[in-house]
């Protein structure tokens, strides 16, 4: 926002310039609330697609099933068998893959001058088959079975061919050959009556729908049909929907449909809404999305309340300016006190410079963040003085690609996207006096006069030391977290680690003793006692070995900064405590590590990943009759790719979609947390790597892929301004 000064040929008033500013600052605001409300209004119409789509995928879901059952009919040409049809539903687990649905059903068109030959043959197969109601009319259109058969006795030889509605949608699916949805209707599937719709799928003697409507009714056997209860559809559409929308579906007339994931009020402040029409099941429901726009309304007060900033300085400058021109100098220092005021009550450090750089402005909120005192800054040094020179250099870059022209680090990267977009916000390091770092959120804008030349620049500062102690809080649980899985994983190999030390303990003790026997008889030999002692002290090494890796596993690695370490010493260490056990175990183990394949990774965090793979692979194939493990290493492109590879024949589809998820366990109760594959994950995704497990694989197969190393030049470099 321009800070004007009146002319020296007067021809425009302070009065003047400064509601010229203020008739500016309005229309810019205004032009950007108008933007705001667009945005927003397109986002609704996204969220009123996905809406739409949720819903037509929930009635798909069903039509898919109807259309199976119509198979059923179709491959025992065209022959209805309740065994076959049981059969297909128990399949389908009807419950959990068609929530809402009381069950898949079977209805026989039958005419008037059919139905005592149809009752007939019916009670051969069931004797207390009963067409209900007894109606006397040319058609009928008879509920000759119903899955699950349990829950819908009532149903059996249900006549519905008078209840409009439900008969209504019927014929129509039978007429147009499409699957039809009725209207809005209570259910007599259930005891107790509950609202919902009726889906209707047309089965035909032929396979192939008939041509022309007269054809297909000639030929109609009856109807595939599924009964769905409104409550419990909608409880499902209502976890699926976006959060903060009210939903309405209007499906006729008489019946709107109210569910949603935000609690709209009465008189909810700029509550915005959006209609679309959805085709389905031969009708068109309406489908009405809106939400309670806090967001919105959120973004416009922020914005209103810069734009009353923005005019309290104007009208305050205006006034100044006003002062300076009548030679008013008593009224002058008053003015600019209450203008200082004004900056001086920012909750915000506020400062100003010139163009060349040099800070002529900073308020008592810049005083406190910073530690500077504005008499060691104002007219003697630039804001270059709180800035971290790496953050420059790194921002100098960025901006040079973005503006496709080369930016020196220094003052113009400041000031280059100002100069071209009007401001520029980002987040820097901020350097206090006394070389504290503070993280900030500045915003820079230009100053400009009356005659549109660049008078200086302004900025803004926002400390952001609380929401980063925030994210630090969530880290630090996350790394507990991490510590807690890595304990659990030690308690799981405390007893595999006291075998990989017993072992050469009892090595120890077979030879100190032999040695004990063969001196107190006399028959001791320097050679053997020799030979004796050194194996003593390979295995001795070989126990302080196991115990430095388990010391090493152990320590808290979260401040550990990364390093370049080759695969092959992770995989070592890693062994080095579980080894032992897979040679008692009889596992084969084949390790087939590249030439020169390292990472750039804090080993510690790999090696618990490798130890959770190898844990769970050594339980997972205890019970085979040939065992084996397989750890690979490679380097393919710029990924350095590990896998571990087991003898089993991979991981049910089930389980591998859950996985993953944090306390999720296949393992006996204290066998297992349900951490060590989750945190994995997240170790290997912090190294900018992925963890997969490769379900095409035969055998049951993990993969790690990791960047290959590659030293930016910045990390080479000292950043110096």
């Amino acid at each position: 926002m321009p800070l004007r000064k009146k002319p020296s040929s007067t021809k425009f008033t302070p009065v003047s310039t400064t509601i010229f500013a203020v008739i500016l600052a309005t229309f810019l605001c205004f032009n950007l609330a108008v933007n705001i409300v667009k945005q927003r209004q397109q986002q609704l119409e996204i969220e009123t697609l996905k809406v739409q789509n949720i819903i037509e995928d929930e009635f798909k879901t069903f039509i898919f099933g109807m259309q199976g059952a119509k198979g059923v009919i179709v491959a025992d040409q065209m022959q209805f068998n309740p065994k076959k049809f049981r059969a297909y539903a128990e399949s389908r687990d009807l419950f959990n893959n068609f929530p809402g649905s009381l069950g898949f059903g079977f209805a026989r068109y039958v005419k008037r001058e059919n139905v005592e030959k149809y009752l007939q043959e019916q009670k051969r197969i069931r004797p207390n088959f009963k067409i209900h109601p007894k109606n006397s009319i040319s058609s009928h259109m008879i509920v000759e079975h119903i899955e699950p058969i349990e829950n819908n006795v009532e149903a059996i030889g249900y006549d519905f061919s008078k209840e409009n509605i439900r008969s209504e949608a019927a014929l129509l699916a039978a007429k147009s050959g499409e699957s039809i949805i009725s209207n809005k209707m209570f259910l007599f599937e259930r005891e107790n009556s509950r609202p919902g719709f009726v889906f209707f799928l047309p089965v035909y003697k032929t396979a192939k729908t008939p041509a022309s409507e007269t054809e297909r009714m000639s030929s109609l056997l009856g109807w595939v049909y599924a009964p769905i209860v409104l409550d419990d559809l909608m409880i499902r559409l209502k976890l699926k929907i976006p959060f903060g929308l009210n939903v309405s579906i209007q499906t006729d007339e008489n019946t709107q449909i109210n569910f949603s994931n935000l609690q709209i009020k009465r008189g909810d402040l700029l509550t915005s809404s959006l209609s679309a029409d959805l085709p389905l099941g031969g009708r068109t429901w309406k489908v009405h999305v809106s939400e309670s726009s806090y967001t919105l309304a959120y973004s416009l007060a922020k914005l209103f309340a810069i734009y009353i900033l923005g005019v309290l300085v104007i009208l305050a400058g205006g006034y100044f300016l006003y002062l300076n021109l009548r030679g008013k100098d008593r009224s002058l220092v008053e003015k600019t006190n209450w203008l200082n005021s004004v900056i001086d009550s920012a909750a915000h450090s506020v400062f100003a410079t010139r163009p060349d750089g040099v800070i002529i402005m900073f308020n008592p909120a810049s005083e406190k963040m910073l530690g500077y005192k504005a008499e060691e800054l104002v007219g003697k040094k630039t804001p270059l003085i709180f800035y971290d020179p790496c953050e420059v250099v790194q921002r100098s870059e960025v901006l040079s690609k973005e503006l496709n022209k080369k930016i020196d680090p220094g003052r113009d990267t400041f000031v280059a996207k100002v100069l071209t977009h009007g401001f520029d916000t980002n987040e820097w390091t901020f350097y206090r006096k006394n070389q504290e770092t503070i993280p900030v959120r500045l915003c820079i804008s230009a100053i400009y006069n009356a005659q549109n030349k660049l008078i200086g620049y302004l900025g803004i500062a926002e400390d952001l030391t609380e929401q980063k102690k925030l994210l630090s809080t969530i880290e630090m649980q996350r790394a507990k977290m991490l510590a807690s899985a890595k304990m659990s994983l030690l308690g799981e190999m405390a007893g595999r680690i006291a075998h990989e030390i017993n072992t050469p303990l009892a090595i120890i003790n077979s030879h100190a003793s032999l040695l004990i026997e063969k001196m107190n008889s006399g028959k001791d030999s320097k050679s053997d006692t020799i030979t004796r002692l050194g194996k003593i002290d390979i295995t001795v090494k070989r126990i302080a070995k196991i115990v430095k890796g388990l010391r090493s596993f152990s320590r808290n690695s979260e401040n550990d900064s990364k390093v370049v370490v080759s695969v092959s010493s992770i995989i070592e260490s890693t062994l080095d405590l579980c080894g032992e056990k897979m040679l008692k175990d009889e596992i084969t183990l084949k390790v087939n590590v590249g030439d020169n394949v390292s990472v750039f990774a804090r080993a510690t965090e790999l090696s618990q990943v490798l130890m959770n793979l190898l844990n769970n692979a050594i339980d997972a194939i205890a019970h085979l009759p040939e065992k084996w493990i397989e750890i690979n290493s490679y380097q393919e492109n710029d990924r350095i790719i590990i896998t571990v590879v087991d003898c089993g024949r991979g991981i049910p589809s089930s389980v591998a979609e859950k996985m993953m998820i944090p306390f999720f366990t296949t393992k006996e109760v204290e066998k297992g947390t349900g951490l060590g594959l989750s945190i994995s994950k997240g170790i290997v995704e912090s190294h900018d790597g992925t963890f997969e497990y490769d379900a095409l694989s035969y055998h049951t197969r993990f993969v790690i892929s990791l960047p290959a190393i590659q030293l930016e030049k910045n990390e080479l470099n000292e950043c110096t301004l």
